[in-house]
């Protein structure tokens, strides 16, 4: 110590080599927990009255009070509800298909049979029907010269750019899956252009 410092009555330390004060900074923590933890673990609580008539509860009564010991009970604890598993989804399930329609007939409207059509740039409609009504998962092909040209769930199919010529055209329902459930009496037709 170096005499009394300037700034009033506090003594100022000397450092002092490391060897001397050896620091485990793992021991300091664990003391400094165990005295913050010790009041928590006090179990014996006391209640008693003031001198203003105020009930008081400590875990230290003051000297010269009579201090009578309190019962505490353990808080009362519940065990956790069981965590549900989460609801699977049930697959999604198709909607039922609706019964097969029993087509009674599917018949050409037009043209007519051995009909023969004026188009010079070979455009033609193709007019048909079905009793009863198509079906919302049926459709329409419609077949020239023995090829597929089309479907429609429509009841007519525009065709462009058909050659001049004798063809024949028939008229199918299909469903989704491109089976046939229905198909027309054939239909033979001329169809003339001009030709220079």
């Amino acid at each position: 110590m170096h005499g009394a410092p300037p700034f009033g009555g506090a003594f100022r330390l000397t450092p002092r080599p490391h060897s001397v004060y050896p620091v485990d900074m793992t021991r300091i923590l664990a003391t400094l927990l165990m005295l913050i933890a010790l009041p928590a673990l006090a179990t014996q609580v006391y209640r008693w009255t003031d001198e203003h008539g105020q009930v008081v509860f400590g875990d230290e009564p003051p000297r010269g009070v009579a201090a009578e010991p309190v019962e505490i009970r353990p808080p009362q604890t519940f065990k956790a509800l069981p965590v549900p598993k989460p609801a699977t989804p049930e697959p999604a399930s198709q909607p039922p298909k609706p019964k097969a329609v029993a087509y009674k007939t599917v018949e050409i409207l037009r043209p007519a049979e051995d009909e023969a059509i004026r188009s010079n740039n070979g455009f033609l409609v193709i007019s048909f029907r079905a009793e009863p009504d198509l079906a919302p998962e049926d459709r329409f092909e419609v077949v020239m010269d023995g090829k597929p040209v089309g479907t429609t769930r429509n009841t007519s199919l525009a065709l462009e750019n058909v050659d001049r010529g004798t063809h024949t055209v028939e008229v199918r329902i299909v469903d989704d899956q491109g089976n046939e459930r229905a198909v027309s009496q054939p239909v033979t037709f001329h169809l003339l252009r001009h030709h220079i």
